[in-house]
């Protein structure tokens, strides 16, 4: 490999021709990416190399090496315009040779490389204004097609003023459909646009595979210039829909573009009636969306008219709408048109539909608080079980009378430990018994049962865990009766849970 960049980097043309002579392969063995020596002088831009290199053997022009890229992709990559005229240069002479017009030009010109990118690929991607500019004279009428990536040249906004004055049919389509103009939307470049619209007029309607227009990624962004500069073009674009059904105005409202909605209806003030696919308007939208600056925008038109009790597929107006869901707009609600009486086709009024979210959330509210309560239980449970046959003080293991039973059963302390225990253990069992009841099917809708069930397994669960506290407050008691200090030191430790309770029944209660 070596040899072979000496050859092209440091010795003279009359021993690099003398060098090609002796070779007949002309691509260099030791080279795993299979390229020719016209692929390395391109590449390093040694013009005199190249040209010397095309007269001993022009046939190395198509050659491809392990990448699918010929000698003109290297010189377009790395921006060596002397070298990529020398190569269409070249290919003009075998043109003459052969006696063809244009044939082996526009072939080279148009060869893609393992990704689908042509020379002029290369060149845009990587900014070569004038490398882009030479090829677009050579062959200006090739679309110059989506790579594999969906890229075309017009995806780069810094060269899509030259291709587009340079090229008589530049292809459009890039990543998931979406256009040049497209592009030029989300750089918020209107300059660009203004250019590609002179070009390419029919771009304004072309969508993407989600169906959006230029106009509804206005709206996304919130661009209202750029909708104005849209909108004067072709209004008619403002009534097209996405797969959804969707106008520009619907995304507009779906994401609180109000700068985009208003320009949007105070250039097509019809279109506010437009409806997608489950026949919602804007302002059903805005309602589901929570964007309340919408819909006062909305609301404020002279035109709502009907609109503001139109029904969904569902038959829900807007008012059904906000009312299933947890946001809250005073306009809509106290609006003169709005019509409270208004049915869906379940025939439920908004305030039905209000009164029976508010039950469910309550109902799922009970569940939740249930649930926490059904663990607490069980946890007290299993540790005043356990705490019942692992007693203070062990048990009494000599033999006679006493064997098996507790040390120090015959103090006061322990014997308050086992009471306390054995409370907190049918306590917790009863709390436990009762979420079981609740699992089982019945009528959820009466809240007031369920109710009843919660709050008296709650009441359960506090007094079990007093008694819990206590236990283990006598236990300890029972144990370290030696020790005077440390025992009340522990008792007044565990008495701050009883304080702490209690602060918390007299702030539910006061505050």
């Amino acid at each position: 490999f070596q040899e072979w960049i000496q050859v092209y980097t440091k010795q003279s043309l009359k021993e690099t021709l003398k060098c090609l002579s002796k070779r007949g392969n002309l691509t260099p063995k030791p080279l795993q990416k299979k390229n020719t020596v016209l692929h390395i002088a391109a590449e390093l831009g040694k013009i005199q190399r190249v040209e010397v290199i095309l007269k001993a053997c022009p046939s190395l022009l198509k050659h491809e090496n392990l990448k699918g890229e010929t000698a003109l992709h290297v010189a377009a990559r790395e921006g060596h315009n002397d070298v990529v005229k020398a190569l269409v240069a070249a290919a003009k002479v075998l043109n003459e040779e052969l006696e063809i017009e244009a044939g082996t030009v526009r072939d080279l010109l148009r060869v893609t490389n393992n990704k689908k990118n042509t020379a002029l690929h290369e060149a845009v991607r990587n900014r070569h204004l004038e490398v882009v500019r030479c090829l677009l004279e050579e062959d200006s009428e090739f679309p110059y097609v989506g790579n594999n990536a969906g890229e075309t040249p017009l995806g780069y906004r810094e060269l899509v003023h030259a291709i587009l004055e340079a090229c008589k049919s530049p292809a459009h389509d890039g990543p998931k459909g979406r256009t040049a103009l497209h592009g030029a939307v989300w750089h918020n470049d209107k300059d660009m646009i203004k250019d590609i619209l002179r070009k390419k007029p029919l771009l304004v309607k072309e969508a993407d595979e989600h169906g959006w227009t230029s106009l509804h990624w206005a709206a996304y962004f919130d661009r209202r210039l750029i909708i104005i500069q849209l909108l004067e073009y072709d209004e008619s674009v403002a009534y097209l829909k996405d797969k959804e059904g969707m106008t520009a105005l619907h995304v507009a409202a779906t994401w609180g573009s109000w700068h985009s909605l208003k320009k949007i209806i105070a250039k097509c003030p019809d279109c506010i009636e437009m409806v997608d696919e489950k026949r919602r308007n804007a302002l059903h939208v805005a309602v589901v969306k929570g964007q309340n600056s919408v819909v006062s925008d909305i609301l404020q038109n002279p035109l709502i008219g009907s609109l503001i009790n139109e029904e969904d597929v569902s038959g829900n107006t807007p008012l059904h709408l906000l009312a299933a869901s947890a946001n809250y707009n005073p306009e809509l609600v106290t609006h003169p048109k709005v019509d409270m009486e208004a049915v869906n086709n379940a025939h439920l009024t908004a305030l039905d539909i209000q009164i029976s979210s508010e039950a469910k959330d309550k109902e799922e509210s009970l569940k939740r608080v249930g649930d926490t309560h059904l663990i607490v239980a069980a946890l007290i449970a299993t540790v005043t079980f356990a705490a019942g046959f692992t007693v203070p003080g062990g048990y009494d293991g000599n033999e006679g009378p006493n064997q098996g039973m507790a040390i120090l059963s015959n103090k006061t302390a322990f014997q308050a430990f086992v009471v306390s225990d054995t409370i907190a253990m049918a306590l917790s069992t009863s709390a436990v018994f009762m979420h079981f009841i609740m699992t089982m099917p019945y009528e959820w809708e009466k809240l007031a049962k369920v109710w009843w069930f919660v709050t008296s397994a709650a009441l359960l669960l506090m007094l079990a865990s007093a008694a819990m506290v206590i236990a283990f407050m006598t236990g300890m008691y029972a144990v370290l009766g030696h020790s005077l200090a440390l025992a009340i030191a522990t008792l007044v430790i565990a008495s701050s849970f009883f304080i702490l309770q209690a602060a918390s029944f007299y702030s539910s209660l006061y505050c």
